[in-house]
């Protein structure tokens, strides 16, 4: 994905010591789902339960960010979540 940005115009700005942040901050938020998803597992009885309990909790969160509209046409609690 990375590859494909940098062909189609995307150019970092940011610096060595911010990349390794943001790779830091992707590696917590994956270890937390990760943690998240092992606590479903162990609490629910089957894995359809696992797997709709999971899709509950996660398949809002598209819906709150500007994937599909943008965050100026949101309202104002909605907008400050999905520009964060």
């Amino acid at each position: 994905m990375i590859g494909v940005a940098l062909l189609i115009g995307f150019r970092p700005v940011a610096s060595f010591t911010d990349w390794l942040c943001i790779v830091g901050l992707l590696l917590l938020f994956t270890l937390a789902f990760s943690w998240l998803s092992a606590i479903i597992g162990l609490l629910v009885k089957s894995v359809e339960a696992v797997q709709w309990f999971g899709f509950v909790l996660i398949f809002p969160l598209t819906f709150a960010s500007a994937a599909f509209v943008p965050t100026d046409t949101m309202p104002k609690y909605l907008r400050i979540f999905a520009e964060n």
